[in-house]
């Protein structure tokens, strides 16, 4: 049986309620996951980060894919390896793409899942512009739990 593969990508900046909420979150999500299964990431702050300390504690599996440049895409700086290139990475390795929103705090919505024409009552993420690269996608906001 090939390894299936799921991504857990979303917002970097988080609260502590919102750590707090992400970690069980992901706890909850990996818990179902069958041994084979491996963890996509890309490596960035937050529930990236998370989602990899997680599954090394449960001994999932993970290939992360780092950007090496601090741009979105190469077309801005002259320069490969920005967030843009390692997002689609991670979109074509995985199978699903979960992405973690933080909740928005005021009216601002996700112009990435506006423009998909999905709920976007959360805060912008890299990590919603990459789980609509795939078919299969799914995108959670999460709901603070004071720690």
């Amino acid at each position: 049986m090939s390894n299936v593969k799921i991504a857990i990508v979303g917002a970097s900046v988080l609260t502590s309620a919102e750590i707090y909420a992400a970690r069980a979150l992901i706890r909850k999500i990996m818990s179902t996951w069958h041994k084979d299964t491996v963890l996509v990431s890309g490596g960035a702050e937050g529930i990236d980060s998370i989602a990899e300390s997680i599954a090394i504690s449960l001994g999932i599996k993970c290939e992360i894919f780092r950007p090496t440049v601090n741009a979105w895409q190469r077309g801005l700086t002259g320069a490969q390896g920005g967030y843009q290139e390692r997002n689609l990475k991670i979109a074509q390795a995985a199978n699903h793409i979960i992405c973690i929103a933080a909740p928005s705090t005021d009216s601002v919505e996700c112009v990435h899942c506006y423009k998909a024409d999905k709920p976007a009552k959360h805060r912008k993420s890299g990590g919603c512009w990459t789980a609509h690269q795939k078919r299969h996608s799914s995108v959670l906001v999460l709901t603070p739990i004071p720690a």
